[in-house]
């Protein structure tokens, strides 16, 4: 009888100390005890950090960064690089395979792994630096919006500052592609402009002229105009069907070349030199300007490509004006005098290569506000020469009365008049 109890008081004292171990190793692995919805939260979040790590070194070694060569275990300091911001529970949990997070399936329990399985497929999208070989949404929708743009075929989608792809308001901080097409126009940037009303795309007020000339002095052709170019209807409808365009995240930069038909492409990058001392063109037509501007701009996309590349239209240029001050940006007083923010005086007087500062940056468009000022298609009226507007205000020029020069300045020169002070920046609409 003794025997028994004696058995029966022992299997309880292992029961207890078994009880006792698994409770220690619960508290000493955090993971055992994560629920669901913070477990996928955490890897979320350590996602869009290992995104913009890509994208920084994607720009940083332009060609040359291979994001599907990462390949580190969990535990190793090359993973803690990649994710800044990865906590000390997460370090012998968290790997990367193929430039992607993987969770090592030896350290949680099964329903965590199939937890992290449900964030992959719930985060799957464009890859971030890949090109996509068709049009579509970062989460892969044929059809987009001012919300969810689409990504052009032959184009990547990059993570830049707060702009990141697949995060909600993204397109408030302004979402970037790069051309990945391996041809002269190959690292070319462009920034999403989202129109969420398309009503308010058509210019029906003088709502953003600033300082200079208005409206009523100048014009566009419209879709339902008689003589609108099909260039003109296209982009119209582009803008109302995908909610949006593209222009240049810079200025277009100038090649080794003083070719201006259309045969030498602009660099659209950083740190490139600013194509100025060009004409709009050569005839005041918007069907055939000639050599200039216009004719570059257009001429950057083979006719069977899934963009068409333009000089920006002044509605355009307006609707990039909204964009920013609706995106809380900068106000409308900062758009009415720019100074402060753009390259309008720099104290030389001094044309600088694109991108020279993030202070004359916004929502990722970098020396919109002064640096060149900037040809459109928008045409000056009354007549008194055979002139095109330009736009975005010049180096050239401080703030202050009667010399403000703010990015919302309507400015306007002859067709064929070439100068060290006026350049351009293409757009993009989506096929």
């Amino acid at each position: 009888g003794i025997s028994l109890i004696v058995l029966v008081i022992t299997i309880i004292v292992i029961i207890i100390l078994a009880a006792a171990v698994i409770l220690t190793l619960n508290k000493n692995n955090p993971m055992e005890n994560a629920n669901k919805a913070s477990f996928q939260q955490d890897l979320d979040s350590y996602k869009s950090d290992l995104d913009l790590t890509h994208s920084k070194k994607i720009a940083d070694n332009v060609g040359e960064y291979d994001i599907a060569k990462e390949n580190f275990q969990a535990g190793t300091p090359e993973v803690k690089l990649l994710i800044p911001s990865l906590s000390a529970k997460y370090v012998p949990i968290i790997g990367i395979q193929n430039g992607k997070i993987v969770v090592d399936a030896s350290a949680v329990k099964p329903e965590q792994l199939e937890w992290a399985k449900e964030v992959n497929v719930k985060k799957q999208g464009v890859e971030i630096g890949k090109v996509v070989d068709k049009n579509t949404t970062f989460d892969k929708k044929d059809k987009g919006e001012a919300t969810n743009p689409v990504i052009p075929k032959g184009f990547a989608p990059i993570n830049e500052g707060e702009a990141l792809w697949g995060e909600e308001n993204a397109t408030n901080k302004g979402l970037v592609i790069v051309d990945k097409s391996g041809t002269d126009t190959d690292g070319n940037e462009f920034v999403w402009i989202p129109v969420l009303e398309f009503s308010e795309f058509i210019r029906t007020d003088d709502y953003y002229n600033g300082i200079g000339l208005t409206t009523a002095q100048c014009a566009e052709l419209k879709p339902g105009e008689s003589n609108a170019t099909e260039e003109v209807k296209a982009m119209y409808k582009s803008v109302e069907t995908n909610g949006g365009f593209y222009i240049a995240r810079y200025e277009a930069g100038k090649r080794n070349s003083d070719k201006i038909d259309g045969t030498i492409k602009p660099v659209l990058k950083k740190g490139a030199v600013v194509w100025v001392d060009i004409p709009w063109g050569v005839n005041n037509s918007d069907s055939e300007p000639g050599d200039g501007a216009v004719t570059i701009s257009r001429k950057m996309y083979a006719p069977d490509a899934a963009v068409a590349s333009t000089l920006m239209y002044g509605v355009q240029f307006d609707a990039v004006l909204r964009f920013i001050e609706k995106s809380g940006a900068k106000t409308l007083s900062q758009l009415k005098d720019s100074t402060t923010w753009g390259n309008h005086y720099n104290g030389t007087s001094k044309l600088e290569s694109t991108a020279t500062s993030d202070i004359w940056k916004v929502n990722n468009i970098y020396d919109l506000a002064g640096n060149a000022w900037e040809w459109t298609m928008e045409e000056y009226i009354p007549g008194l020469f055979y002139g095109r507007v330009y736009r975005s205000g010049g180096f050239n020029k401080g703030g202050g009365t009667g010399f403000t020069h703010p990015i919302s300045r309507r400015s306007s020169n002859s067709v064929n008049d070439a100068t060290v002070n006026i350049g351009f920046r293409p757009a993009l609409y989506i096929k």
